[in-house]
């Protein structure tokens, strides 16, 4: 043991085996200190992965991958940041879909994501345009009759079943987010609505009901109040500061896929819009556009404040964006 070869040595130290003694107490030193070694780099893995699993983020995990990447919680760490990428891709495909809103979109989706987190509400919605459409181009002994064919008479707009969700809302019949599409939630407020007018709670609209909610999304809007105001002194007018110029970044579309270790299946999806400096910002890494602010501009380059992270380049070419250090190629 190391106890006695010392013992040997501090009794002996010109003995005939010292050397032999202080060889061998060399090689059992380095042993124990390597053997420290691992169990300190098994606690660091370890805490980094708690940290990084009580985090929850996409940073987090891929924090963990970069530190440890041959740590014992790899596949974890990757497993996560694929899922992140997955419902990344289908956020998009489903703002994709609700942007074009046709039954194809919604059917492209569907195609893509057949268990996805929207499914339900894409097949109503499916439903309820495809409805519209017949109502609308039917005639004679048409097959299509009753509350739905009498709904899509209406030929509601996008914009006119907003103002449906807003008047559903403002009545106190929750139809939750007002995004234009009347899913199993705005149909559960129109039945609620009906049925406290003591009418058939069809879940699809009459004329006259369309007529109501209407005027009470209206009503809900706040009255600008006029009040008398002192003489205003002569406005300083200013020129508007000029719009950022993306330049080669005015638009992104995804997918692009990492060009390193994960490959096509995981994507990234993301879009940089000139809006007069604004950015929209749809998946990646979890961000959102609120947390995103456009700091610079310019020769490909663009340097994006992203909250909790802090200053970042994207930089692009026609065929690859790099992002926080990672580069991107189209599918």
């Amino acid at each position: 043991t190391a106890y006695a070869y010392r013992d040997y040595l501090a009794a002996f130290p010109d003995g005939s085996s010292a050397d032999d003694a202080a060889s061998r107490l060399q090689a059992m030193e380095r042993q124990a200190a390597a053997a420290q070694a691992r169990i300190a780099a098994i606690e660091a893995d370890d805490q980094a992965w708690a940290a990084a699993q009580a985090d929850g983020s996409f940073a987090a995990f891929e924090a963990y991958a970069r530190q440890f990447p041959d740590g014992r919680h790899r596949a974890e760490a990757e497993a996560a940041i694929l899922d992140f990428y997955n419902r990344a891709a289908e956020a998009g495909a489903w703002q994709q879909a609700i942007d074009q809103d046709t039954p194809d979109a919604y059917r492209a989706y569907l195609a893509a994501f057949p268990d996805g987190s929207n499914a339900t509400e894409a097949q109503s919605q499916i439903q309820s345009l495809e409805t519209q459409s017949a109502g609308t181009e039917a005639s004679g002994d048409a097959v299509l009759s009753g509350p739905q064919v009498a709904e899509a008479s209406l030929n509601l707009s996008r914009d006119d079943r907003r103002v449906v969700q807003r008047g559903l809302n403002a009545l106190g019949f929750s139809a939750g987010t007002v995004d234009g599409i009347l899913g199993n939630n705005s149909r559960g407020a129109i039945r609620a609505f009906q049925g406290a007018r003591g009418e058939p709670a069809t879940g699809y609209l009459t004329q006259s009901q369309w007529r109501e909610l209407g005027d009470a999304a209206v009503a809900a809007v706040p009255a600008r109040v006029e009040t008398a105001a002192a003489p205003a002194a002569p406005e300083q007018r200013t020129a508007p500061p000029p719009p950022i110029d993306f330049g080669l970044v005015a638009r992104l579309n995804g997918p692009w896929a990492d060009a390193g270790s994960y490959g096509c299946s995981a994507t990234l999806i993301f879009s940089l819009v000139n809006q007069g400096g604004s950015v929209r910002w749809d998946g990646a890494y979890g961000i959102q556009s609120a947390d995103v602010t456009v700091q610079a501009a310019g020769d490909g380059v663009v340097t994006l404040g992203v909250a909790g992270i802090g200053p970042v380049d994207v930089r692009v070419t026609p065929t690859e964006v790099t992002f926080r250090g990672r580069s991107y190629r189209r599918c």
